[in-house]
């Protein structure tokens, strides 16, 4: 997306915020496909017959960012506000089906085993969104590269371009954060 496009992407979920449904849908048009790969990547480290599919998660994640009134600067920018948008739809989910079932016979998840090494473990999501909360109040540089790595799905050098960051730097925080986190949640 260049400068210009992220300009008028700005200005089409600002018109879509104020409820022009014209603007929406272009703004939508213009970005599906790269959520919908996201999302598709989302699921594929679900279970499952999950009940949730990764075009409910684009259309609700995209509706949380033309309510939020965001700004978009460029393709990274807009790939963490679509990450982070899919992030809480995800949990708020998961939380509604743990108080579906009251806390009973929750369902696990796995994500694919890049994130924790040979061991794929599974987890719960809701567990997970509020390590990654803790994480970011202990050290918000480690949270955001924890959700772009296993949200977004974005490599080292994606990332340290995301967050102003030497390719290096990402690489020695990961680990670390990656760590903290699989203690978290396991």
């Amino acid at each position: 997306m260049s400068d210009e496009s992220a300009v008028d992407l700005t200005l089409l979920l600002q018109r879509a915020a104020d409820g022009d449904a014209d603007s929406r849908a272009q703004a939508l048009e213009r970005v599906y496909g790269e959520l919908h790969a996201v999302a598709e990547g989302l699921f594929a480290r679900e279970r499952k017959g999950h009940t949730l599919q990764p075009t409910v998660l684009v259309h609700d994640a995209f509706m949380r960012l033309v309510a939020s009134d965001c700004s978009v600067s460029n393709k990274q920018h807009f790939m963490v506000l679509a990450t982070r948008a899919m992030r809480r739809v995800l949990t708020d989910y998961a939380r509604r089906k743990r108080a579906e079932r009251r806390g009973g016979g929750l369902e696990r998840v796995t994500f694919h085993e890049g994130m924790v090494g040979p061991q794929a473990v599974g987890f719960d999501p809701v567990l997970l969104d509020d390590a990654l909360t803790r994480l970011g109040e202990l050290n918000e540089r480690h949270a955001k590269i924890v959700e772009l790595k296993l949200f977004a799905g974005l490599e080292h050098a994606e990332v340290a371009e995301v967050m102003g960051l030497s390719v290096r730097s990402v690489e020695s925080h990961w680990p670390m954060a990656r760590a903290w986190l699989l203690k978290e949640i396991c």
